[in-house]
């Protein structure tokens, strides 16, 4: 039993053109490539975050490094090369994800080009994958396009970007663009199924809600459930949150075999409110619980994220624990510098992403109901709506939020998106600046009712 679906485009498994779901255009430029001996020193690809950019990755570097490649560019899918490729661990594939806000110039300079330039002793051609690249600032787009004009012969460089606005025309012009789309609803509905969910009513609403995200159709999956003992009753798990390691004890015989290291045996049953749903009440809960609610409404989110945060720490811990066990250390801290510091900065990225995503995916929740009540006052119907399952709740609240205020609103999540992910602004400020608006009209629509009511 999974407890914790992963994010389809982190998990690993099948490597190969054909096991990448939802590009299928995209996955087919590149095999093509690879089975013609067209794959030059650097491609970009560009489309929403989360879609199969991992995949593709591995995908081409295991069409580049399989010693079995068929002759129409496939790779065989069980060498050592494909499986270690398709599990994150062969060196002939680095990653290089922004550790704070942007790419800055000293790890290009210090780190990327000295990786670029080094001799691959295991596998043909080094994948070299930069997520995030429009978010290089512009010292480092300039240190980065020198490698660019002159690529080492053993590199394939893949820049995957949100748009290609920020970045250079020279970067551009030197990279062959591959675009990526967001999944269609047939294989987000596969890949509901494939995490657990059964019920068709509840996989209609996640694949609607998920608007062509398989990171946000994860989330919601990993929120519909609580993960607890069925013996002692202790939650490990609600909201798509850790809350504590499986229990080590209790009465239960089972639980007890957990002391010899085997996995808890853990129930698996529906919650009542998800924090999808508490996403979707807000403009219920201003028009019933008054001002005070937009301070706990963000308060709840940026809990919410730290927690989500907080969890991925504790993971971390575990994994210095383990690297230091490996090493024969007795902590983390006596490990060489040089072993250290990669990790250390890995970590400090991935929980700061664990917390900015839990703000963002509350963002698009929100967003996700301004833009039901926008459809609703244009007479569309509940097969309309992005949130099915909400349709009694937003035409409540499109009694109490005019369409103009919504989407004012609307404009104004971009502008509170851009300030936490690229400008690290403050959540709770940033989410309060979002439904300041919001309880404002509610607040005026019921003051107007009660006047003429009076009158």
């Amino acid at each position: 039993m999974t407890v914790a679906p992963a994010s389809p485009d982190a998990a690993p498994g099948a490597v190969g053109f054909d096991a990448v779901i939802g590009q299928g255009p995209a996955a087919e430029a590149l095999r093509r490539a690879v089975a013609n001996d067209e794959v030059g020193h650097a491609f970009l690809l560009v489309g929403p975050p989360g879609v199969g950019q991992q995949h593709l990755v591995r995908a081409l570097a295991a069409g580049l490094n399989c010693p079995m490649l068929g002759d129409d560019g496939r790779p065989c899918g069980t060498c050592s090369a494909c499986v270690r490729i398709g599990r994150g661990s062969h060196p002939a594939v680095v990653t290089f994800a922004p550790v704070g806000v942007n790419h800055l110039v000293e790890p290009v300079r210090n780190v990327w080009i000295p990786t670029a330039s080094r001799t691959l002793v295991d596998g043909t051609r080094r994948v070299i994958h930069v997520v995030a690249a429009d978010r290089m600032n512009e010292a480092a787009q300039n240190a980065f396009l020198k490698v660019l004009e002159e690529p080492p012969a053993s590199t394939v460089w893949v820049l995957d970007a949100t748009t290609t606005d920020p970045l250079l025309d020279t970067i551009v012009s030197r990279c062959r663009r591959v675009d990526l789309r967001a999944w269609g609803r047939a294989d987000l509905r596969t890949h509901a199924e494939s995490l657990g969910v059964d019920d068709q009513e509840v996989l209609r609403v996640l694949v609607r809600a998920s608007q062509g995200s398989p990171t946000r159709l994860a989330g919601f999956v990993n929120d519909l459930w609580e993960w607890s003992c069925p013996a002692c009753e202790q939650v490990v798990r609600l909201h798509g949150v850790p809350t504590a390691r499986p229990p080590t004890h209790c009465t239960n015989r089972k639980c007890d075999s957990v002391k010899a290291g085997e996995p808890a045996p853990l129930a698996r049953r529906a919650v009542d409110e998800t924090a999808r749903h508490r996403h979707l009440t807000v403009v219920a809960r201003f028009a019933s619980q008054g001002a005070a609610a937009v301070g706990r409404v963000a308060r709840e989110v940026t809990d919410w994220a730290s927690a989500r945060a907080g969890a991925v720490a504790a993971e971390h811990e575990a994994e210095k624990a383990r690297l230091a066990d490996s090493a024969g250390v007795e902590a983390f801290t006596k490990l060489p510098k040089g072993v250290k510091t990669p990790v250390e900065q890995r970590h400090k990225r991935e929980v700061r992403q664990a917390n900015v995503e839990a703000v963002t995916a509350f963002l698009d929740d929100f967003g996700s109901s301004l833009r039901d009540l926008v459809t609703m006052a244009a007479g569309g119907d509940a097969d309309d709506l992005v949130n099915l399952d909400m349709a009694a709740q937003l035409r409540d609240d499109a009694r109490l939020v005019p369409a103009s205020a919504a989407l004012g609103a609307m404009s104004e999540l971009a502008a509170a998106r851009e300030s936490v992910l690229v400008h690290s602004g403050q959540p709770q400020l940033q989410v309060e600046a979002v439904l300041m608006p919001i309880f404002v009209q509610v607040f005026r629509t019921q003051h107007h009712a009660t006047t003429s009511s009076q009158t």
